[in-house]
C-alpha cells in the first residue's frame, strides 16, 4: 500500500561537464510497499487456484489483491494490473459491504502503484484518494495511514515537498495511533527521503537510519533493501561516493537475494551513476546497460528514461573506448559521442511521452507531418519555397506589428489623459489661490471661481471617465465568461472610477485561460500598469503560442520588464496574478501564481496552493515560475483573487478583515449556487466597509468544475 521511495544521483548531460544534481531520478526509482512485505510471498499458482473454489466475493478481491502484492515485489507492473482490474469487475458487481470497500481501497492502491511508476500521476492520485476515502469510511486507520503516504510520494514526484511531507506526518500520526511498527518504519524513512530532497542531510540519515535500523530487526529484506538504497541516494546527494556505493551494493545484493527485478535494476543504475561520476566508466556501462534490459522488459517508463539519461552522460564523459550496446566492438570517441546524443534523445522522447500535454502531442505530429512534407517538397521549384516563407513572414511580421502598435496605442491614449490631468490640476491649484486672495475683495468673483473649478474638476472626472471605457476595452464581457465557465462568476469593485485591478480570460486551442490580477496601484497609475500587463498576457498567449501556466508568466515578466526599460527612468511597476488554465478536452486543470495564491474548496475543506514569492516585474532573485496540476474532482470550486478584499477596513472595531475571516466566509457559503455566493460576497464587502473608505481594488473569481 504505501509507496517506499528512493533516488539515485543523477547526471545532466552537458557539453562542459557531468554533475550530478538532486532529485533527476527521484521518479524513475520508486520502491513499492504493501502490507504485505512482512510475510512470505505466497505463490501467484496457489492462489488462482484458491478463486476457484471462493465462494464470497470479498474473499476472491482479497485473493486477488494478494497476487497483486505479490506480482509488484517481483515488478510484474503489467500482470499487476490485469489482477487489480478483475478484483474491480467483481467489486462492481457485488453489494457494497465494509468488506468490500476495504478491499476496493485495497485494490485501488495498487493500481495507483503501477500508474505511478508509469509516470501517470494525475492518475496515481485519483487512485490513492478514492482507497483513502474508502478506508475513511470504514474506519479503517490503518488504511488511511497508508494512502497519506502515497500521495505524500505524489506530491514529492512534483517537487511539492513541503505538501508531501504534511501528507507524511498525518500518515505517521495514524500510524502510532495504531502502533503498527512496520508502518512506523514506512513513515519514518519516507519523512527522511523528504528532507533529503529539501537538502536537510541531517535529519535525512536520522530519520532513515531508525528505519533501516526496525527493518533488519524484523528480518525483511524487502524492505531492508529499500532503506539501504535510499541511504545511499543521501550520501550520493553529497558527493561522498564511497559511501554510496557501499550501501548501493549492499542493497543490490539482497534485491538479487529475493529476485526484485526492479530493485535489482535500480541499484545498478545507481551503481553505474557512481562509477560515470568516478570515472570507471567500463564498470558504468556494463552495469547501466543490465539494468536498461531490466526496466526495458518491465515496461518502467520513467527507469528507462532515466537509464538512457545516463548512457548519454556516460558516452560523453568517457575519454577512452567503450563496447557499444551489445557489448560487442569497441566504439571510437567519435561514435561515442553520436551515441551519447543518440540517448539523450531517446530519454527525450520518453520524458515528452510522459509529461506532454494535448497541445504537445499535437506538435509531434505537426513536426513529423513537417518532416514527410519535406521530402516529398524536394521536387518543388526554388521560387514556391522562396514565396511560401516570404509571405508566412509578412503574416507574422503583420501580427507583430498589430499587436505592438495597439499595446502603443492603448499605453499613447492613457499618457494623453494624465497629462491632460495633471494640467488641469495645475491650473485648478493655480484659481485656488487666486480665489483666496480675492476673497476679502469680492465674494461673487468667488462664486465664478468656484464655479470654474468645478467645470475643471468635472473635466477630470470625465477623462478619468473616458479612460474607464478603454480600461473596461481590455476586461472580458461577463457574458463571455458565462459562456465559457457558466457555473462561475467575477466580483470586480475598483477602488476609484479606474482601477489596477483586472481580469484576463482568453480561449485558446481548447484551454481557458483564466486570471485575477493586481498591477501596482491604483486609480489612473494602476490602470496604466494594467493596460501594459494585459497587453502583455495577450500577446504570450496569442503572438508567442504560450500554453503552460509558468511559462507564460516568465514572458509576461519579460514583456513588462522590457516596456518598462524603454524610459529613461527606472520603473519598478508590475503585477500579482493568480493564473488558471483549463483544458476542455481532457478536463486537466494547471495553475501559476505570482504572490497571489489558489484556494479550491473539494470535499468540503478549503485548501491552498501557495504562489511563488514574486511579482511579475522587476525581482532580485527572479527564478522561473512553477506550475501546478491539479487533481480536481466534480463540484471542486476555485477562487482567484487579488489582496483588496482581505485589506478592506471596516466591522464594529475599524479593522482589518484579513485571509482567515474569507476563507470561513468562502467556505460557509460555498455549498449555494454561483450567482447566491456572488451576491453575497458583494453584500457582505458593503457592509463590513461600512461608511470607511474602500482601500484598494477588489477582485474575486469563482469557478465550480
Amino acid at each position: 500500500m504505501k509507496q517506499v521511495t528512493a533516488s539515485y544521483g543523477g547526471i545532466v548531460y552537458s557539453c562542459l561537464l557531468m554533475k550530478q544534481i538532486f532529485r533527476l531520478l527521484l521518479s524513475a526509482t520508486l520502491f513499492i510497499f504493501s502490507p504485505f512485505c512482512f510475510s512470505q510471498n505466497v505463490e501467484v499458482d496457489s492462489l488462482r487456484a484458491l478463486l476457484k473454489t471462493d465462494k464470497e466475493d470479498t474473499a476472491r478481491i482479497a485473493h486477488l489483491n494478494r497476487i497483486c502484492n505479490s506480482y509488484e515485489l517481483s515488478g510484474d507492473l503489467t500482470e499487476e494490473m490485469k489482477a487489480a482490474r478483475q478484483a474491480l469487475e467483481i467489486a462492481g458487481k457485488s453489494k457494497e459491504t465494509e468488506g468490500i470497500k476495504r478491499a476496493v481501497a485495497r485494490t485501488n492502491n495498487y493500481i495507483g502503484n503501477v500508474y505511478l511508476d508509469q509516470g501517470q500521476y494525475l492518475k496515481a492520485l485519483d487512485c490513492y484518494f478514492l482507497a483513502l476515502k474508502k478506508n475513511e469510511e470504514t474506519g479503517n486507520k490503518l488504511g488511511m495511514a497508508y494512502e497519506l503516504g502515497n500521495i505524500g510520494v505524489v506530491y514529492d514526484m512534483q517537487g511539492d515537498y513541503n505538501k508531501a511531507l504534511d501528507y507524511d506526518l498525518k500518515g505517521l500520526k495514524l500510524d502510532e495511533e495504531t502502533g503498527d511498527q512496520k508502518e512506523i518504519i514506512t513513515s519514518n524513512g519516507n519523512i527522511g527521503i523528504l528532507y533529503a530532497e529539501k537538502g536537510d542531510y541531517v535529519h535525512a540519515l536520522e530519520y532513515l537510519g531508525k528505519a533501516l535500523k526496525m527493518a533488519e530487526q524484523f528480518g525483511d529484506k524487502h524492505v531492508t533493501a529499500n532503506w539501504l538504497g535510499n541511504i545511499g541516494v543521501v550520501y550520493d546527494y553529497q558527493d561522498n561516493y564511497a559511501m554510496a556505493l557501499n550501501y548501493y551494493e549492499k542493497a543490490l545484493k539482497l534485491a538479487e537475494e529475493i529476485k526484485d527485478r526492479h530493485k535489482t535494476a535500480i541499484m545498478l543504475a545507481c551503481i553505474g551513476s557512481i562509477n560515470t561520476a568516478t570515472k570507471h566508466f567500463n564498470k558504468a556501462s556494463d552495469c547501466i546497460y543490465k539494468a536498461l534490459a531490466i526496466t526495458d522488459s518491465l515496461k518502467a517508463a520513467n527507469s528507462v528514461k532515466h537509464n538512457y539519461e545516463l548512457l548519454s552522460t556516460l558516452y560523453q564523459e568517457s575519454n577512452t573506448p567503450l563496447p557499444d550496446s551489445s557489448g560487442g566492438k569497441m566504439l571510437s570517441l567519435e561514435q561515442m559521442r553520436l551515441r551519447s546524443l543518440y540517448y539523450y534523445k531517446r530519454s527525450v522522447a520518453i520524458r515528452d511521452t510522459l509529461f506532454s500535454k494535448e497541445n504537445r502531442k499535437q506538435i509531434v505530429r505537426k513536426e513529423m507531418n513537417y518532416e514527410f512534407e519535406k521530402k516529398e517538397a524536394e521536387t518543388k521549384s526554388i521560387h514556391d519555397k522562396e514565396m511560401a516563407i516570404s509571405e508566412a513572414q509578412n503574416k507574422k511580421q503583420k501580427l507583430i506589428i498589430w499587436s505592438v502598435a495597439g499595446g502603443l496605442i492603448l499605453v499613447g491614449l492613457f499618457s494623453l489623459i494624465i497629462v491632460r490631468s495633471l494640467q488641469i490640476t495645475r491650473k485648478q491649484k493655480r484659481i485656488i489661490e487666486i480665489q483666496k486672495r480675492a476673497v476679502e475683495r469680492q465674494k461673487g468673483e468667488v462664486e465664478r471661481q468656484k464655479a470654474l473649478v468645478d467645470e475643471h474638476q468635472k473635466e477630470i472626472i470625465d477623462s478619468i471617465t473616458y479612460a474607464k471605457r478603454l480600461q473596461d476595452a481590455i476586461l472580458p464581457p461577463l457574458d463571455f465568461v458565462q459562456k465559457h465557465l457558466p457555473d462561475s462568476f467575477v466580483l470586480f469593485k475598483p477602488k476609484d472610477i479606474v482601477a489596477g485591478d483586472f481580469y484576463w480570460m482568453e480561449v485558446v486551442d481548447n484551454i481557458i485561460f483564466i486570471a485575477a490580477c493586481d498591477c501596482t496601484g491604483h486609480g489612473v497609475p494602476g490602470a496604466m500598469v494594467s493596460i501594459v500587463c494585459s497587453n502583455a498576457l495577450n500577446r504570450t498567449v496569442k503572438e508567442f503560442g504560450c500554453r503552460d501556466t509558468g511559462k507564460i508568466l516568465d514572458k509576461v515578466t519579460d514583456l513588462v520588464l522590457e516596456t518598462f526599460e524603454k524610459g529613461s527612468t527606472e520603473v519598478k511597476d508590475g503585477m500579482d496574478i493568480s493564473l488558471m488554465a483549463i483544458h476542455q478536452k481532457t478536463g486537466q486543470i494547471f495553475w501559476s501564481g505570482a504572490n497571489n495564491p489558489l484556494w479550491y474548496i473539494s470535499g468540503g475543506l478549503l485548501k491552498e496552493i501557495a504562489a511563488d514569492k514574486q511579482p511579475i516585474g522587476q525581482h532580485d532573485n527572479r527564478k522561473h515560475f512553477s506550475t501546478h496540476a491539479l487533481a480536481s474532482s466534480s463540484g471542486d470550486l476555485f477562487f482567484l483573487f487579488t489582496d483588496g478584499y482581505a485589506d478592506q477596513f471596516g466591522g464594529p472595531q475599524g479593522k482589518k478583515f484579513k485571509y482567515r475571516p474569507l476563507k470561513e466566509k468562502l467556505l460557509g457559503i460555498s455549498n449555494q449556487p454561483l450567482a447566491e455566493q456572488l451576491k453575497q460576497l458583494d453584500e457582505f464587502f458593503t457592509e463590513w466597509k461600512g461608511n470607511l473608505e474602500q482601500v484598494d481594488d477588489v477582485c474575486v473569481i469563482g469557478i465550480r468544475i
